[in-house]
């Protein structure tokens, strides 16, 4: 059997290779010097179809989980990789008693959950583009005895409901990871210790049924919000012990919500240095909405006598008008919504963009965040809650596009939510680029400052260095060596060329 697997993959392999040289050579004699760059754009796109890539992003529905059914076009527009929701269980199916403790699993609410086979079916609409992730939020401080004790009729109940829940629809064998907790910090009711003994408990009853009904998904802890912040919180090393210390825990899922630009990047730090998580880590909620929503009562100022609005006309006001505008199919101008946030002078800008690289940074595998806020008329306050503002796509304030009609992309998010897609289709479309040449070698692989090049006719090389943007960033004649001292780590392609006729491309990783 593994004689005959590996016999498979090689010619899946070769059958790639062949058929890439062939296409390269045919596109040279059409097309010449730009041969190469049209390739890349036919390799990016075909990136779709690639499974494995860093640092994805996805679209998160909250507790809306037919969310994405009702989506999938702009889905399949956005090129995401993931989708996200949750359930709150003792909200849906649990029962509790007047003394306030958990008493007994509503069987027919579970097996009525339509919501639940929404998700499901949306992600088979969907055909392979997304992987999906299911949080359960459990907020035990609605209970007398918060926390229940192993073993307890309570604990029974509760896990007799998720049981129940994954064999839904068969939701357990259509998702990809299974979070377990939503922000116990705030839901746990200080009971640190009981929580821990729980997401043990937790895990390793996932990991028996796991074998039981033949579930893949991985298994996080989570979801921990303002890990930097939190820094007296005893039910964070609690939740990070389990991460660390459980064979049976895949990993642990953030929110981030910021308050500042700088904490952005610093729950992210703060989980791979201070606690030392080395697991995968993903993001299934960040956001701006503590930030802006301390704003949304400030008046516009002096910006609104550019656009003709009066200075004390306050934020929320401003916003409502928006979507007004929006609703009745005339928007505001994308320069006039985009300005007004650039003039203020607490607006980090391009944030969506720094949250990406501090995850980058840090090795994370996903950020799931705000997808969508559909075109309506909104009525905000002084104390309204900014989640709007967050979303990749805004019907709320952008209005829907007038051909397709989609919701349009944020001002505040989409061009860097788009710029990221665009990068992460030339990574894969480089990572799947044929690299089986053996009239050169290239060493060493991953590099560090400095690769070196031999060829088979022992000649100096003619070598270009292209970037995950498809831009030539590097290019030297007659050379055995290139200085990569300048280059940012990530992959590219090196096309390497000599006198006489040797021409190659070759991936290469800069990891510095």
């Amino acid at each position: 059997m593994i004689a005959i697997i590996f016999a498979i993959s090689t010619l899946y392999h070769l059958w790639n290779s062949i058929v890439m040289k062939l296409l390269y050579r045919i596109l040279q004699r059409l097309f010449g010097r730009n041969s190469t760059a049209i390739l890349l754009a036919i390799c990016l796109f075909f990136a779709g179809t690639c499974n494995i890539r860093s640092q994805e992003l996805g679209a998160n529905f909250n507790e809306s989980i037919d969310g994405p059914l009702l989506n999938v076009p702009l889905l399949k527009a956005s090129g995401v990789t993931w989708i996200r929701g949750f359930v709150d269980l003792p909200l849906n199916f649990l029962t509790k008693d007047a003394d306030g403790r958990i008493s007994g699993v509503k069987t027919s609410a579970i097996n009525g959950y339509v919501k639940t086979q929404k998700f499901v079916e949306a992600k088979k609409a969907l055909n392979g583009q997304v992987k999906a992730v299911m949080s359960l939020k459990i907020p035990f401080e609605n209970y007398t005895d918060l926390v229940p004790d192993p073993g307890s009729p309570q604990m029974n109940y509760l896990l007799d409901a998720i049981q129940k829940f994954l064999l839904s629809y068969d939701l357990g064998k259509n998702i990809d990871i299974l979070v377990m907790g939503n922000e116990p910090e705030f839901e746990n009711g200080g009971d640190a210790a009981a929580y821990e003994v729980f997401l043990n408990l937790f895990a390793d009853t996932l990991a028996q049924w796991k074998t039981k009904y033949d579930w893949q998904f991985m298994v996080f802890a989570g979801s921990l919000n303002r890990v930097s912040e939190l820094k007296k919180s005893t039910t964070i090393p609690a939740v990070v012990r389990v991460v660390n210390t459980n064979k049976n825990v895949d990993g642990i899922d953030l929110h981030v919500h910021a308050m500042d630009v700088a904490q952005l990047s610093e729950d992210i730090r703060y989980i791979r240095e201070i606690h030392k998580v080395t697991k995968r880590v993903i993001t299934t909620e960040f956001s701006l909405n503590r930030l802006l929503s301390a704003h949304v009562n400030d008046d516009i100022g002096s910006w609104g006598t550019t656009y003709g609005y009066p200075t004390t006309v306050k934020m929320y006001t401003y916003l409502n008008y928006a979507s007004q505008k929006a609703a009745g199919k005339t928007p505001l101008s994308d320069q006039e919504f985009l300005s007004y946030f650039e003039s203020r002078p607490w607006y980090p800008a391009k944030w969506y963009r720094i949250i990406y690289e501090a995850f980058k940074k840090y090795k994370a595998d996903a950020m799931i965040g705000r997808f969508e806020s559909a075109v309506g008329v909104k009525n905000y306050d002084a104390t309204s809650a900014m989640w709007d503002l967050g979303a990749i796509y805004s019907g709320t304030f952008m209005g829907n596009d007038n051909i397709t009609g989609l919701q349009r992309g944020s001002v505040l998010v989409y061009p860097e939510f788009k710029a990221i897609i665009d990068s992460l289709n030339m990574v894969n479309a480089i990572r799947a680029w044929p690299n089986e040449n053996t009239d050169c070698i290239v060493y060493p692989n991953p590099a560090g400052n400095i690769v070196y090049i031999n060829t088979k006719d022992k000649q100096p090389a003619n070598i270009k260095l292209i970037g995950t943007d498809g831009r030539i960033l590097l290019t030297k004649c007659g050379v055995k060596t290139l200085d990569l001292s300048t280059i940012n780590q990530g992959h590219y392609i090196l096309q390497i060329e000599t006198e006489t006729g040797i021409r190659a491309f070759k991936r290469l990783i800069v990891n510095k």
